[in-house]
Order: structure tokens, then C-alpha cells, then sequence
């Protein structure tokens, strides 16, 4: 493995038992070969002269840990609006919505929390879509500016028309309305 991967301990279950995984695991923590980030996850660090131990972002391990368990993530709220540049604000928690279990990892002061959705929130296949969908419904309806509503119309444009038509069937109601109008010039 590459030095800034990110290991998640079920990824050695066919190894052995789960009691000598952690003893190993810890063994490696202790010889400071891997970082331990979470319960269960570590990281097999990449280290600098000079900085140190270069960590991983949160959306790398969240990424990480969703490939180890066979699951499928969406970022959601804040996060989701921050990434499409709907928000200046950097979110400190990351939420996403998975088909897998829910989980909540705590990462020094931040926070991955991993939500289970309902099938059809994970059918938004667009690389836009997935995002401004559950982002435009974070910000809620009441809190749309016009200045918003100019950077939904760029971003819009950079989605697929046949996949965007696919994934407003998943919309809120409101918030198919509201990409209508825009497309249609009525904002």
C-alpha cells in the first residue's frame, strides 16, 4: 500500500480474527508504522521533513472507508453546498447519505457521519444533480437569492439535460419547480 492510504480494519477479516486484526493494528500504531484516525481506521501515513504526518482530507477518508465497506456515499447539507460553491462556509462535519449502515466517526475536532437513505435518494446518478439536489434542499426554499440562483443556472449547464430531466424525478416537488423556472428564464 501507497504511504497516505487510509485502512479500514475489515479490510484484514480474512486474515484472521478480529481480536489479532486489532492486536496487529495496534502493534503498527505503536511502532508509529500506521495512525490510528478512528475506531477502525488508520492510515498509513505520509510523512514530510518538514509538516509532519500529511493527513488526509475528511472527503478522502469518508471516500476511503465507503470503497472498504461496499457502500455508496452522497454528500448532503452543508458540505454539499460548500462543494458546488453555493456556500463559502467549510463545513467542520461531513454528512453523507449512504446504502450502507450508519455510522459516526469522529476524526480529531471533526465529524464523518455516514446516514442511511431510502433506495431512491441514492438513484441520482448526474455528477451535478447528486449535489445540488439534497444541496438545494438544505438551503431551503426560503433562503434561495438571486445570487444563488445564477450559480444553480451555471452549474445546470454543466449537468447532462437527459440525466438532470432522470434525476428531478427524485426532487422535492418544490425544488423541480424551481429548476424549471430557471431553465425557462422565470426565477
Amino acid at each position: 500500500m501507497r504511504n497516505g492510504t487510509v485502512i479500514v480494519s475489515n479490510q484484514f477479516a480474512d486474515l484472521g480474527t478480529d481480536t489479532a486484526i486489532r492486536a496487529a493494528l495496534q502493534r503498527l500504531c505503536e511502532k508509529e508504522k500506521l495512525v490510528r484516525l478512528t475506531a477502525g481506521v488508520y492510515l498509513l501515513p505520509n510523512k514530510d521533513p518538514v509538516l509532519g504526518i500529511l493527513y488526509p482530507s475528511l472527503e478522502e477518508i469518508a471516500q476511503a472507508i465507503a470503497k472498504r465497506v461496499g457502500a455508496n456515499i452522497r454528500p448532503t447539507g452543508a458540505f454539499a453546498l460548500n462543494q458546488l460553491g453555493l456556500s463559502t462556509q467549510v463545513p467542520t462535519n461531513h454528512v453523507y447519505i449512504t446504502d450502507g449502515q450508519h455510522r459516526l466517526m469522529t476524526i480529531g475536532k471533526a465529524k464523518i457521519q455516514f446516514k442511511h437513505a431510502a433506495p431512491s435518494k441514492m438513484e441520482l446518478k448526474g455528477k451535478i444533480s447528486a449535489l445540488l439536489i439534497p444541496a438545494i434542499d438544505a438551503l431551503g426554499q426560503e433562503n434561495i437569492t438571486d445570487e444563488v440562483s445564477e450559480k444553480v443556472v451555471a452549474l445546470l449547464q454543466k449537468e447532462k439535460p437527459l440525466t438532470l430531466q432522470r434525476d428531478l424525478k427524485s426532487a422535492p416537488a418544490w425544488i423541480r419547480k424551481y429548476i424549471a423556472d430557471l431553465q425557462n428564464h422565470k426565477p
